[in-house]
């Protein structure tokens, strides 16, 4: 937080003695900023797609996605509790949270095999999600002036 910051967050001084009191809350740009920190460490957003062929640097646990997708929805369900649903980090959270759900929906109950869903379908789910999740990073990042995490920035030139 920088000076500015905190002094838009003072709400009372009083003397003798000295007093001073503040907003403890977060602002949307902070808010914005764990929500970048929260999906980087997503590996169902930022890590290797699943290849049906199995074996290679490629594959990871379809079961393990569908739990990291989950999780990204309840972060974003709690921490719309916090924000203004009107604000452009609210948006986008909402945004997200539909995208999450949206992928959750196309893909249907585990397991894949007794509806006929195999790894390709998974994939273009995935890559809609993803898709969706780089629009509404990159409207947080310009619209808050953040940096991308590392591992954000890296996955994401792929989908320029």
């Amino acid at each position: 937080m920088n000076f500015r910051d905190f002094l838009l967050k003072i709400r009372g001084f009083s003397t003798p003695f000295v007093g001073l009191s503040w907003d403890i809350s977060k602002t949307e740009k902070e808010i914005a900023n764990e929500v970048l920190l929260f999906l980087e460490d997503r590996r169902a957003l930022t890590g290797l797609r699943v290849n049906e062929f199995g074996g290679s640097a490629f594959t990871f646990n379809i079961e393990h996605c569908i739990k990291s997708i989950l999780k990204v929805r309840d972060f974003l369900s709690e921490a719309l509790n916090h924000v203004d649903i009107h604000s452009l980090v609210g948006k986008c959270m909402i945004e997200l949270r539909y995208a999450c759900r949206r992928f959750l929906n196309e893909i249907g109950p585990l397991p894949f095999a007794s509806v006929g869903f195999g790894y390709r379908e998974f994939n273009i789910a995935l890559l809609k999600l993803c898709m969706e999740t780089k629009r509404c990073i990159d409207e947080l990042s310009s619209g808050y002036g953040l940096e991308l995490p590392g591992e954000l920035e890296k996955f994401f030139r792929w989908y320029k």
